[in-house]
């Protein structure tokens, strides 16, 4: 009987060990096999746009429990050995114009296709996109280098100049000797994706700024996001959400924009954007606010924060008070906001078209769109062919150029003429820097006097080519 007992105690102990094993294995999580989640494709490829003998390259960004494959398709056929999250098309050729290029992203718990993305190939035409027999986007010292279309506009600390060269899709480097280099993009590459240099792709960048450790920020216009590219070149995306809608803040990944083409920093790494209606902050945590305006309401009225009207705000710019500047294109106005928000008109009339130099309203802008401040608070303003500037007081005068007279004429002041000016920038020295309509960058020195810096003139645009061509077609234009 006793030895009975003895082999039922045990047995029970037994019993009670593995159940005391069995509840704290489970209790830490060894009860089963952790969870998979299925892929999901947070970043979709899009569609690219090259030239003949250009490199294409094709992009997704995919969440989901490692690890993670990739097939990527052409036209629904597996491509052998493109099993990456990129597939590069080398030496894009008219064959592969119209092809569909799609992604199944794969893993243990199932599998993703990736929205299609359609590439266009096509072929430089003679006598209008070339400039001399040499396709626009090319590097070299002054007269040389060749842009199409340069948008935004902005220096460095060490007097280098950085330039959206909008309709090339690349942010090119100018030396303050006049030497340029593409940073970042492939010219005609027409995509998005990030990465070292070259291999990383725009869709028409327009607005840029620079910080003072010497990183780009970018408006990517044709994705509505916002890039950044170290000072060696490397380009990551710091805001992406496809499309506009309703303005809303928010973090930078979740907030909405309309459209915005003007973009400047601060010293602590605030970015400020024109939208619209509004004036938006994106701090350095990525927190999206509306500094002032309203969205999707119209207007020219002074005021602090939303109870502040803006029509299509374009060019923006800081002072070393933390004070915000504003071309109000749509408006025709300057306008200034306080660090606080509250905001006021400095220069020009809502209600009067014009390029009459005076004093606050009664001076008149056409289509301000670039805007620059010096460290003497002295406002630059382009306004289609002139550069107009504002001093501490409010007196508005024509510092170089004609607003309605149109060329590409260097010289001193109102001898000196532009084809539609867009974006200004000031290096330390004071002077002025501006993307001119007609392909080329203009510096213009604390006298006056402007000259071309780097850039080859186009010709009008209703003028043909011969031979390699010289005709130039714009994308767009900065005046009314």
């Amino acid at each position: 009987m006793k030895t009975k007992n003895v082999k039922l105690k045990t047995l029970l102990l037994w019993i009670i060990q593995t159940s005391l094993v069995v509840f704290f294995c489970t209790a830490c999580g060894g009860g089963g096999a952790p969870a998979v989640t299925p892929p999901l494709i947070g970043t979709q490829p899009v569609n690219l746009s090259v030239y003949v003998g250009r490199t294409a390259n094709f992009s997704v960004v995919a969440s989901g429990t490692a690890p993670l494959s990739y097939q990527w398709k052409r036209d629904g056929i597996d491509i052998p050995g493109a099993t990456t999250a990129n597939y590069v098309l080398t030496n894009a050729q008219l064959l592969d114009n119209g092809s569909i290029w799609t992604v199944v992203v794969s893993n243990k718990a199932g599998s993703v296709t990736s929205a299609a993305a359609t590439l266009k190939v096509s072929t430089p035409i003679p006598g209008i996109s070339l400039f001399a027999g040499r396709l626009p986007g090319l590097d070299g010292q002054g007269a040389a280098a060749s842009f199409s279309d340069p948008s935004g506009i902005t220096v460095d600390l060490a007097g280098n100049i950085y330039v959206a060269d909008f309709a090339n899709h690349t942010i090119r480097k100018i030396t303050p000797s006049g030497f340029v280099t593409t940073l970042a993009g492939t010219a005609a590459n027409s995509g998005f994706a990030d990465g070292q240099g070259s291999a990383a792709s725009f869709s028409y960048p327009e607005g840029i700024c620079v910080d003072v450790n010497g990183n780009l920020y970018v408006i990517d216009s044709g994705l509505n996001t916002i890039r950044k590219i170290t000072p060696s070149g490397f380009v990551t995306t710091i805001r992406r959400r496809e499309g506009v809608g309703e303005a809303a803040d928010g973090s930078v990944s979740d907030a909405r924009f309309h459209y915005s083409t003007g973009i400047a920093v601060d010293a602590s790494g605030n970015l400020y954007l024109g939208d619209e209606t509004t004036i938006r902050k994106i701090s350095p945590s990525g927190y999206v606010s509306i500094l002032a305006g309203t969205p999707d309401v119209t207007g020219s009225a002074d005021g602090q924060g939303a109870a502040a009207r803006f029509k299509e705000p374009r060019g923006i710019a800081l002072d070393s008070n933390g004070n915000i500047y504003v071309a109000d294109t749509g408006n025709r106005s300057i306008r200034k906001i306080s660090p606080t928000g509250y905001v006021t008109t400095l220069a020009g009339n809502a209600d009067i078209i014009g390029a009459s130099d005076g004093i606050g309203a009664s001076a008149s802008f056409s289509h301000p769109i670039g805007i620059a401040v010096d460290v003497s608070g002295n406002v630059f303003v382009s306004d289609r062919g002139a550069i107009r500037k504002i001093n501490n007081s409010g007196v508005v005068s024509t510092f170089a150029g004609t607003s309605d007279v149109f060329g590409s004429k260097d010289g001193l002041g109102a001898a000196a003429s532009f084809s539609h000016l867009g974006p200004v920038a000031l290096d330390a020295s004071g002077n002025l820097y501006v993307s001119d309509s007609n392909n080329t960058i203009r510096k213009i020195s604390t006298s006056g006097f402007v000259t071309t810096l780097a850039g080859t003139v186009k010709i009008d645009d209703d003028v043909d080519g011969e031979g390699g061509g010289s005709a130039v077609f714009g994308l767009r234009a900065f005046g009314d």
